[in-house]
């Protein structure tokens, strides 16, 4: 497994964070933190941009259900996009379609993102 690199770019109220490499605990931990301080400056809405995102595991899918939970609790929004197939079937085979709101590309999720603020 490789490890995860995070990047995040603010646009005014809307953060894109994108993540590559392996979605597992170790290489979450530093992610709620870098998205917490994001939301104390203003952002309001969270794209998470999982393009680059090769593998994924329980405490991965753990994380990212915390980061969701804490990010309502601050009025944030959060979506998920760009996920390969391998990836989106363990989001699928988990039913967290139902948890999360995921779409297919940047471009919906922005757009979403942006209509909900």
């Amino acid at each position: 497994m490789g490890a995860q690199n995070v990047q995040i770019s603010i646009d005014g109220a809307v953060a894109v964070v994108a993540l590559s490499g392996d979605l597992v605990e170790a290489t979450m931990r530093p992610l709620p933190g870098r998205i917490q301080e994001a939301v104390g400056q203003g952002v309001r809405g969270i794209v998470v941009d999982m393009n680059g995102v090769e593998f994924v595991d329980s405490s991965g899918i753990k994380s990212l259900i915390e980061l969701k939970k804490s990010l309502d609790e601050r009025r944030a929004r959060l979506i998920l996009c760009e996920m390969s197939d391998s990836v989106y079937g363990v989001f699928e085979r988990l039913q967290l379609e139902s948890v999360f709101n995921i779409k297919r590309t940047k471009e919906k999720a922005l757009r979403r993102i942006k209509e909900s603020l």
